[in-house]
């Protein structure tokens, strides 16, 4: 039996596309004046919206900043896949540098936020809200997920580069493994968590403006970087 699908009412798109515009404010607010911009009030005053009429979209500050960092990183991971689904399965390099220039571009074209889930000093969230937990971990999966197929395939070899992680540090990512549930040895995920760190550097200075400031148009420099990166970890792309 086919699923009825059904279409969208008048109403129910006039809620959706206010419920848009509230977010597309809100993220303005936390760029230009970071997390304690955040208010309801605020965003209503400027949208000439009553504050009772905006709270049946957001009851609360916590179910707003919510959904923005949900909506962030639902589309910061599906950016990513795509980059990953773009390329065969055997072309596991190739996959690697893809997804690191699709994480670059997707930080540029929605730098507020990227401010949001990855800058913001104070968490908008207090307490697990699962929703974005899902969306976050699906995003460093699809990098866990290109690393992972490199070292079962062999093609990669990190270990003249990364020294064996000290007791303490190896206790951490066995406990990240366990708690996070994810299926991969507790080695990738130090790797990818080395690599992420370096990436999300590189970018955040672009983003402040810092390598802009010395370089003009940083692409070039990341990509340069992200290559040497690629060789440190013993990554080899494909010759063509």
């Amino acid at each position: 039996m086919k699923k009825k699908i059904e279409t969208p009412t008048r109403r129910s798109l006039v809620r959706q596309g206010t419920q848009d515009e509230i977010l597309d404010v809100a993220r303005r607010h936390i760029a230009e004046g970071g997390s304690a911009a955040l208010s309801l009030r605020a965003i209503a005053r400027e949208m000439k919206l009553t504050a009772p009429a905006l709270y049946r979209y957001f009851p609360s500050r916590d179910a707003l900043a919510i959904a923005l960092a949900a909506t962030a990183y639902r589309s910061f991971a599906d950016t990513l896949e795509a980059a990953r689904a773009a390329l065969s399965a055997d072309d596991r390099a190739e996959r690697f540098f893809a997804i690191g220039m699709a994480y670059r571009q997707w930080a540029l074209a929605h730098p507020q936020d990227y401010v949001l889930i990855f800058a913001t000093p104070t968490p908008l969230v207090k307490e697990s809200v699962d929703e974005v937990e899902v969306e976050g971990r699906r995003a460093f999966g699809v990098l866990i997920g290109a690393l992972n197929d490199l070292w079962e395939a062999g093609e990669i070899n990190p270990a003249a580069t990364h020294t064996k992680p000290s007791n303490v540090l190896q206790a951490q990512l066995n406990k990240m493994k366990k708690e996070c549930a994810i299926p991969v040895k507790t080695p990738v995920i130090h790797l990818a968590l080395a690599v992420w760190s370096r990436v999300h550097g590189l970018v955040s200075l672009e983003l402040v403006g810092t390598l802009p400031g010395f370089l003009g148009d940083a692409e070039e420099f990341y990509r340069a970087e992200l290559g040497e990166l690629g060789n440190q970890l013993g990554i080899k792309k494909k010759s063509r």
